[in-house]
């Protein structure tokens, strides 16, 4: 791996011919290094630091499609490239070939990249104004006022409670928590909450989710209902936009099922808007345990509007490359960050040495003692060249696979973006 802390700078943008193998030097050590990850589909994306080769700078110009800056709540966090492929990646095999590698990947828990493979929900949302949607559901009220115009897509058997939650999960974040009904034919009420609420407290940062679920938040997340499932599934399909087109997309959902082996459903839903300066550090989606007749699986992740920036992989590819990480600042590289750990440094010293502490610690919340780093620009960086990132445009899709705490997709989102761009995400249960 080249080292992590060797920063370059391109010095334009170019639509030059592209050569179909790039030249000697950095650029070939980064692109074709051999533990470098190729995900499938995706363009391969570089980071641009401050370095002077102009060698590496002349083979970006030759290759670069865009360039994005990264920022998210308030943190800069470097410049990227996203390359055109010729030259850069092997020839795509064939089809049969192909399913057996994204098997491969499913059964590890690594992201499965499907471009355009969300493209027809994206005719659901014509009649949608989703910036407007988006301003109004920032402020507490929003919620009820979307509930309240919408109600007639409930039908009958759906009931609003006429007051919002008292208590929020989150107060710093929430902003409006809603409980819904539905009746049973038998008489039996079947409730789910809806709730809006920020991805942070950036005072700039205006990322919003919605999310439809039942139960206790937080204890009941890993809940095998399938009752109550069924329903968060139907108030999600009529109220959050584009949600019953996704669930509708038969040739995505045959994909999915052939890879889980099994028949599955959408369920847990969440809308969200990705604004600039916001995003989601590095977490993951698995829950300790599950018991019932389903589990979830993974997270189909649509983007519908706007782009996104992903750093997605493995938990065990992510313990590798924290631990070759750390392992660069052992022998002395990036004094600056060895400084900015201060006393966390031994324990993550210590929890480096072996694969076990370093996965144990990535399945925490926030990903335990590596949060100091794991979000910030050196890491960021040294994943992007290590083949990690991947661009998401309006019509994408991504899988993200979870088969529990040490086997499921670790991932990091920044909005690539001018305005804030609308996806769903839906969790794989079967």
């Amino acid at each position: 791996m080249t080292d992590p802390h060797a920063r370059r700078r391109p010095r334009g943008r170019g639509g030059r011919s592209v050569s179909r193998e790039p030249g000697p030097g950095l650029f070939r050590d980064i692109v074709l290094a051999p533990d470098r990850e190729r995900i499938p589909e995706a363009r391969p994306v570089i980071s641009l630091g401050g370095g002077e080769d102009r060698e590496f700078e002349r083979e970006v110009r030759k290759r670069i499609r865009e360039e994005l800056r990264l920022r998210r709540r308030g943190l800069e966090l470097g410049r990227v490239a996203e390359l055109e492929p010729e030259g850069l990646l092997p020839k795509r095999p064939r089809r049969s070939r192909r399913e057996v590698i994204e098997l491969e990947r499913w059964v590890s828990a690594r992201p499965i990249f499907v471009p355009e493979g969300a493209s027809r929900v994206r005719g659901a949302l014509v009649s949608e104004d989703l910036p407007a949607l988006h301003a109004a559901l920032l402020e507490p009220s929003g919620l009820r006022a979307l509930l309240e115009q919408r109600a007639s897509r409930l039908g009958p058997a759906w009931s609003i409670e006429p007051s919002d939650e008292a208590v929020l999960f989150d107060p710093e974040r929430d902003l409006a928590r809603i409980r819904v009904a539905r009746e049973e034919a038998d008489g039996e009420r079947v409730e789910v909450w809806v709730k809006t609420g920020r991805l942070s407290l950036a005072k700039d940062d205006r990322s919003l989710r919605v999310r439809v679920f039942f139960g206790i938040e937080g204890d009941d997340d890993a809940s095998a209902d399938p009752l109550r499932h069924a329903a968060v599934r139907e108030f999600a399909e009529r109220i959050l936009p584009g949600a019953r087109s996704l669930a509708g997309a038969t040739e995505l959902w045959q994909r999915i099922e052939r890879l889980a082996g099994r028949p599955v459903q959408p369920a847990a839903h969440i809308a969200y808007w990705n604004a600039p300066n916001g995003g989601a550090r590095f977490h993951h989606d698995a829950f300790p345990e599950e018991s019932g007749p389903t589990r979830q699986l993974g997270v189909l992740y649509a983007q519908l509007t706007g782009r996104t920036l992903w750093l997605a992989l493995s938990i065990e590819e992510l313990a590798a490359r924290v631990r070759e990480f750390v392992g660069w600042i052992r022998e002395g590289e990036m004094p600056w960050l060895r400084e900015q750990l201060g006393e966390a440094w031994g324990a993550i010293h210590r929890a480096t040495e072996r694969r076990a502490p370093t996965l144990a610690a990535l399945a925490e919340p926030n990903c335990g003692l590596f949060a100091p780093f794991l979000d910030g620009p050196e890491f960021t960086a040294f994943l992007v060249d290590a083949g990690h990132a991947l661009l998401l445009r309006p019509g994408d899709a991504l899988l993200l696979p979870n088969h529990g705490l040490d086997r499921t997709a670790m991932h990091s989102v920044f909005c690539a973006s001018k305005e804030p761009g609308y996806a769903l995400s839906v969790a794989i249960r079967g």
